[in-house]
């Protein structure tokens, strides 16, 4: 495609009819959409999404600019006039980056074919909205065929890679929290065991358990901040491997991050915790005795 007075571009070129962008919840940002007038005598009309804008038309008023096509077998060189903006939307894989999209009247296609497809929207169950276009469908044509896909499902299968990940991700999130849970605590205890003698001390002086508690968490705290800190920096040099594993996600978005900092912190504060109590519980004359 080649955009009239600019060098040529090749965004991809759709069809669509009227209440298609309503039907897809497209936003609609400027300029009008299709209607029944726009057919194939009339002037040739498109819509662009804001790729297209940015990209080609380099964030200039879109609405009035004109487009040319090249001229492809089927499909003569035409000229259109943009009297829309949408939202951007993907074309084909959910994978693939955001493209530049032209959507024309499907009225105006030049080559019509015998084939369509008709999007519906409803909060019926799929299987009842097919039986009533299915009746309907036969009372115009009973040599119509048709056949249908669920939306929700196509996406849901197009992800399938990145939900087995997901799943097998927080399996091995939990299994490494548990494991950093009987870890730390594993290590605390004895932590504690080897400081019985301090604590002993501490308590015949006159410290209260509450005390000896908060002594413990304020060390583990410590050292929790300087891992967490660490474990932050080296997250964040790694996620660049993962990020071709993500979808709608970036591998350094701050809500995950603090989120997991968070997960983690909990994980160490109850390791911590349950040691240090159990340190406080013991009788001073006891951790006084111990070798």
């Amino acid at each position: 495609m080649n955009v009239a007075g600019e060098e040529k571009e090749f965004p991809q070129f759709t069809y669509a009819s009227p209440e298609y962008f309503k039907t897809m919840e497209i936003a609609m940002l400027s300029g009008r959409d299709f209607n029944d007038f726009d057919g194939a005598t009339t002037r040739k009309v498109a819509i662009v999404n804001e790729t297209f804008v940015r990209r080609i038309l380099h964030n200039e008023n879109p609405i009035g600019s004109l487009l040319r096509t090249l001229p492809e077998p089927g499909y003569p060189e035409a000229l259109y006039e943009i009297i829309g903006v949408v939202k951007d939307t993907k074309y084909a894989r959910l994978r693939d980056d955001m493209p530049a999209i032209t959507y024309v009247p499907a009225a105006q296609h030049p080559s019509p074919k015998i084939m369509a497809k008709v999007a519906i929207r409803s909060s019926s169950p799929p299987a009842d909205i097919m039986n009533v276009v299915r009746h309907k469908m036969a009372d115009l044509n009973s040599g119509i065929m048709i056949d249908y896909s669920i939306f929700e499902e196509q996406i849901r299968d197009g992800l399938i890679r990145e939900r087995v990940m997901a799943w097998l991700a927080g399996f091995f999130g939990i299994l490494a929290a548990a494991l950093a849970t009987i870890g730390l605590y594993g290590v605390i205890s004895y932590m504690v065991l080897k400081r019985r003698n301090e604590l002993g001390i501490r308590m015949a002086l006159g410290a209260s358990r509450a005390d000896i508690v908060l002594l413990i968490l304020r060390e583990m705290a410590m050292l929790l901040l300087l891992g967490l800190g660490i474990g932050t920096a080296v997250s964040l040099a790694a996620a660049k491997s993962v990020g071709a594993l993500l979808f709608g996600l970036s591998p350094h978005d701050p809500l995950t991050i603090v989120a997991s900092a968070c997960l983690l912190a909990a994980v160490a504060g109850l390791a911590s915790y349950l040691p240090s109590l159990r340190a406080a519980r013991v009788d001073p004359m006891v951790a006084l005795r111990h070798d």
